[in-house]
């Protein structure tokens, strides 16, 4: 039996940690755009959704360029994605204003869709810090989980970077599987100072 999925808007302190989530309904089809921006750490795919009178609001973020097997699946998630160059001016302006703000180190609400125990799970990686690090171990002891559930959820994070599924490392450190390949996993620890085996 599928499990029903709420999709929540997260707001993040100015440092990126987990503020509120708050529960919105999906009154509207969502309308999404996409467009990509280079990080120093890779070249990524930034997926909006504008059907929101609120929006628009950052739903997706993924290195596909750097790991295009996983391409395909990840731009399923958003049924009808679109290129912001193909969206009339003020659309693509606003999506624009979003993608500046986040290369200044600004965090725009992010929208997130999932079940219950993925919530739990992506909120506990908003609260792991800025050069700090944890283990699937050690998530699923706090969340009284199994470590294969977390890492589950952790895989299911559209949100790589933003919702820092990075941070979470195998046993002693280990630098354990990333969707987006271990290269761009490890410049992303590598550019917040945290250690981790190869």
């Amino acid at each position: 039996m599928a499990q029903t999925k709420t999709t929540k808007i997260y707001h993040l302190t100015a440092d990126g940690a987990f503020e509120t989530a708050q529960t919105v309904p999906d009154l509207a089809q969502p309308s999404y755009v996409s467009q990509f921006l280079h990080l120093p750490f890779g070249r990524a795919l930034l997926v909006y959704d504008l059907s929101r009178s609120d929006g628009p609001y950052l739903c997706g973020l993924g290195f596909p360029e750097d790991k295009p097997e996983e391409r395909e699946g990840f731009l399923n998630r958003f049924p009808g994605l679109t290129g912001a160059e193909h969206q009339p001016p003020p659309v693509a302006q606003a999506v624009q204003v979003v993608a500046d703000a986040l290369s200044q180190g600004v965090v725009p609400p992010l929208k997130l869709t999932g079940t219950v125990f993925q919530h739990r799970v992506w909120q506990a990686l908003l609260g792991i810090p800025f050069g700090a690090s944890d283990t699937y171990g050690g998530l699923a002891w706090r969340l009284g989980s199994s470590p294969r559930a977390v890492g589950g959820a952790v895989g299911a994070n559209p949100l790589a970077w933003l919702v820092p599924c990075h941070r979470v490392l195998g046993a002693g450190g280990a630098l354990h599987g990333y969707r987006w390949g271990s290269g761009v996993k490890a410049k992303l620890l590598a550019s917040e100072g945290v250690s981790f085996l190869q």
